[in-house]
């Protein structure tokens, strides 16, 4: 039933993961590969789109023909000699990219652990071959000639706008991607993890931050989130300035029940973890527990609005940033400059310091480095999806990752990928995590 000539390729950049959209609880799995094959090259496919499918039971299945195969060989998506067929699974997305279908339809209905093992399994296959990095993230030049950040191991949704592959396989994703890193001997990385706020209250943890199946949820609209320095817990807050404090993180107060007359827009807590300030979108700055108040602009007519807050490395001083790229200085912390004289094109949308300066996050993906903060890179000249809401550094300080309001991450130097909300939540509004350096594996 196959139709024209099949096309090869020699390098593969990324494997996509799917859900074929069929009925779940079949008795042939079998059947239900040849009904999709037929459907499909009855449809105006060259032949199945996928590469490999696999089954709720575990199996796994040959999707589009590359190669006769003898006895004593593995189908394996090649021609024989390392050149992979092209597949049809991913619009504007099929060259130098793999495609792997989850049997059923898995948006209300979780993947079995069979199904989740033999996906290990065949990731971990298919990474060893075509040197894919399990836990990276790399820029992708669509057939549509755009230049994309994508997980190297991504859903089908990061490539264009579908549920696929359901939310549940969203979910677990990021566990797939360590449990692939570990089969080919990744070092582990017990310490790295971060949370995702969104706009709704949600909180979604990555990596050893907590089981991305159990999201946290707080009973408030969110402004943004925050990790205890100690990872004692995380603090989440709202624009009306509450403050919500979970598992160790001390509640030292909130704006909660008085009248702002502008939005609370950042979070900074000391470096002892029994403090922290809010800052206001005005420039006024709120101290509350073990730390001061050293100043704020709250009140003065500057014609900006401000963005984010982040505190010295002593605690006894906080810088405030501005959209237009502003920084202002208070207590001790020392002043490393600003780009507010710059031409951005796009306003800047969060700080974190380093050990002796701070890093500028704009909402098109630039970095700003100023003081002794590195540049590991930025995703300036990559069309995002959506604005950048935030940033949080590795240990190092060598490496970042940065956050899009649709839920992506972007890492950048020796920052790791835990995964992402892309796909899962409608409005991301912060990330905060304790992030070891990643190292690299063979």
């Amino acid at each position: 039933m196959r139709n024209g000539t099949p096309a090869y390729e020699r390098v593969i950049e990324k494997i996509v993961v799917h859900h074929t959209g069929t009925p779940n609880g079949l008795a042939d799995w079998a059947a239900q590969v040849r009904q999709i094959y037929e459907f499909e090259t009855s449809h105006g496919y060259q032949d199945i789109a996928y590469h490999f499918l696999i089954d709720p039971k575990g199996m796994i299945y040959e999707g589009r023909w590359a190669r006769d195969i003898t006895a004593g060989h593995t189908p394996d998506g090649t021609d024989g000699h390392g050149n992979f067929i092209v597949g049809g699974h991913a619009l504007d997305h099929n060259q130098r990219t793999l495609g792997i279908a989850l049997i059923g339809d898995y948006t209300r209905v979780a993947p079995t652990p069979a199904m989740l093992s033999s996906t290990v399994t065949l990731l971990a296959w298919l990474c060893a071959s075509t040197g894919v990095d399990p836990l990276g993230v790399s820029t992708y030049r669509s057939a549509a000639g755009a230049r994309e950040p994508l997980p190297d191991i991504c859903p089908h949704g990061s490539t264009t706008i579908t549920f696929c592959p359901g939310t549940n396989v969203l979910k677990a994703l990021p566990a797939v991607r360590q449990r692939v890193a570990a089969r080919l001997g990744a070092p582990a990385r017990a310490s790295s993890g971060y949370w995702i706020a969104t706009a709704d209250g949600q909180q979604i943890p990555f990596g050893t931050a907590g089981d991305p199946l159990r999201t946290v949820y707080a009973p408030a609209f969110l402004a943004g989130i925050a990790l205890h320095p100690h990872g004692a817990g995380y603090w989440t807050f709202g624009p009306d300035g509450g403050v919500f404090a979970h598992s160790g993180a001390p509640f030292r107060g909130s704006l909660g029940r008085r009248r702002l007359t502008s939005p609370i827009v950042g979070f900074a807590p000391s470096p002892t973890g029994n403090g922290y300030w809010l800052a206001s979108s005005d420039g006024g700055v709120f101290a509350f527990g073990d730390v001061g108040f050293h100043g704020s602009l709250g009140g003065r007519r500057l014609g900006t609005r401000f963005v984010d807050i982040t505190s010295s490395p002593s605690g006894r001083g906080y810088w405030l940033t501005a959209a237009d790229g502003g920084v202002f200085a208070f207590g001790d912390a020392p002043f490393h400059g600003s780009v507010s004289r710059a031409h951005l094109h796009a306003p800047i949308s969060a700080i974190a310091a380093s050990r002796e300066g701070y890093w500028l996050a704009a909402a098109d993906g630039g970095i700003f480095a100023l003081g002794d903060a590195h540049t590991a890179g930025s995703a300036f000249h990559v069309n995002l999806p959506a604005p950048v809401v935030g940033i949080a550094p590795t240990k190092s300080r060598r490496g970042y990752v940065l956050l899009s309001s649709d839920g992506s991450v972007l890492p950048f130097g020796d920052a790791p990928f835990l995964g992402n909300a892309q796909g899962l939540v409608t409005e991301a509004v912060g990330i905060a995590g304790s992030l070891e350096p990643r190292k690299a594996y063979t």
